[in-house]
Formats: C-alpha cells, structure tokens, sequence
C-alpha cells in the first residue's frame, strides 16, 4: 500500500515542535509526508523536518488544517496524490503516536470496501479531522476535489468546524463513497482521555491540557505523566517541554490547589453519570445508578463505528 500524508501543522512562536517531529517520524515509517503550517516558519525550523519529509512549508494563510491541505495540493498537484493508494490527513493538535500506528491501518485494510475512514467519531455525523484517511478514488473525485479546492478564510475555528469539518461526511456520501470510524470508545476523546489510552488509542489531544473551561469534564488529570507512562510508551518530556512553550504549567496539575478542585469534579462527573434527572424543553434525560433508562439527546452517527482495539 503505498501512501501520502498531509500534514497540517501550527505554533503561536513558529517553531517546528519536538513532539510535531516525533509524531511526523512515525508516520514517515508508512507514508510520504508532506507538511504545511498555517504560521510562518524560518528554513532553519522547517529543516528539523528534512530526514522525514518530501516538502515543507511554513506560510500564514489562515484557513487552519483544510486550508494547510488545499495549499499543500496546489504545490505538489493532485497529479503527485494520482500516484498513491491512500492519503493520510493529520494535524499536530496531538501527541502521538502513543502506541504504533501500523494496527490501525492493518484493521482499517480489512474492510477492502472502505473509501475512507477516521480515527474519531464525535456526537455528530462527523470525524475528528486531526486524523482520517481517504483512499486514491475519493481523495481524486469531483466531489473531494471541489471541497477542498472551495476552502476559504473563515472568521474563526468554529466556523471552520461547521463548513468544512462537519461537511466532510456529507460530501463523501454525496460522492457514493464509504467510511468508517475507528474509536476507542463512544465518549468524549478530551474528556474520557484516560479510557482511550487504556484501550489503545494512539493519540492524546493536546487541549485535555490547554482548555481550562472544560478541566470539570475531564477524567482525573493529578498524575497523568505516571498514567501515560504506564499505558503507552510515549515519551512525557515531550509533553512537558511544548506545555511548558506555550505557557502551561504541566506541574499545575499535581498541584494540591488542581486536585482539591478535580476531586471536586469528580464527584459532579459521577454525579451526572451516576444520578441525573431532566426534564425540559423536549431534552429528557434519566439516568439512576449508571443507567440510562431514557435519553432522547443522544445522537448517534450515520457511520459504522467499530471499536478500536489495540
């Protein structure tokens, strides 16, 4: 199986992080990779990337990940992509890969019918765009072709998200195409980070860290080098030095202030998930003792989703 990988990165400083590095090496081993940031770089940052890479660039166009891939294809042409069986679409809003990467592809070819597939499934009828893959007949057909090509500036992440991220799935299924969703579990992947860790998954978000809003929905962060050390063999100075870059305190979170405040947390997780009773403006849920005996909430994707293994 021969592959192309595009790569969509960015850094507040317009460096070329270590963990970017490691995370492009590995898929180096599967791939050839190209790599754009949505930053400008210097030559002397994007040649960190030179043993691993069949081009770099670093340029500001402020379209995030979708435009990074739009103006990799303008360089390379959608004649180099012609050359491949699949192509890989990441970011480097991820530490990984925590396990090897090669299972998951080896489960993905499985299903020769696929025409695309994702790591992630989130609530809606969409997947995480920090990792899918397409195979060489979507990736080359109008339908593919016209939405990436159309990607424009859009006035901020989220309205990025809504146009194109969740777009994405439907302009598949407009082109006939196929696609599946290869997830650990049917949870949140920043909230419930530990349970796809401990089943495999081979990448760790690098907003459980950096979103202070949401630290009340994340599973319990107090010792989570030790947790990540235990399950993957991922190294964790990494980790700690782009934490560290980009001003956060990875020590903050062992912190008796953090864990007084996460047991706290935990208790309104257990809480929520334990006992929960609503009723209000056509949202009903019941919940009693971990059970779900009605939720009419709930979305469940169009896709297939098969559970991710290591």
């Amino acid at each position: 199986m021969k592959r192309i990988c595009l790569f969509a990165g960015y850094h507040p400083h317009g460096e070329v992080a270590e963990y970017a590095v490691y995370y492009i090496k590995a898929l180096a081993a599967l791939a050839d990779v190209y790599y754009m940031a949505d930053c400008k770089m210097s030559p002397s940052e994007l040649e960190k990337l030179a043993p691993y890479v069949k081009g770099a660039w670093g340029e500001r166009h402020g379209k995030y990940d979708f435009g990074s891939w739009q103006e990799i294809v303008r360089k390379i042409g959608w004649e180099k992509l012609a050359e491949y069986d699949e192509c890989i679409f990441c970011n480097d809003s991820v530490f990984a890969p925590l396990f090897p990467l090669e299972p998951v592809f080896a489960q993905a070819e499985k299903d020769s019918s696929l025409d695309a597939w994702g790591l992630n499934a989130f609530e809606n009828d969409y997947f995480g765009s920090f990792f899918f893959v397409l195979k060489r007949r979507a990736v080359l057909s109008d339908a593919f072709k016209t939405f990436l090509m159309s990607v424009e500036k859009q006035p901020d992440v989220g309205d990025v998200i809504r146009k194109y991220e969740k777009n994405l799935p439907a302009v598949l299924r407009g082109g006939g195409f196929s696609y599946r969703v290869f997830t650990a579990v049917p949870q949140s992947v920043f909230d419930d980070w530990k349970d796809y860790v401990r089943r495999g998954f081979p990448v760790l978000k690098i907003q459980i860290f950096t979103r202070k809003r949401l630290y009340a929905d994340r599973q319990w962060l107090p010792g989570w080098r030790a947790f990540v050390r235990a399950h993957s063999g991922y190294p964790v100075d990494l980790i700690e030095k782009h934490l560290r870059r980009i001003g956060v305190d990875p020590d903050g979170f062992d912190s008796f202030g953090f864990r007084l405040k996460s047991l706290w947390w935990a208790f309104r997780r257990w809480r929520r998930k334990g006992f929960r009773i609503h009723f209000c403006r056509g949202n009903n849920i019941v919940v009693l003792f971990g059970i779900t005996l009605f939720n009419n909430t709930a979305e469940k994707p169009a896709y297939p989703v098969q559970p991710f293994t290591k």
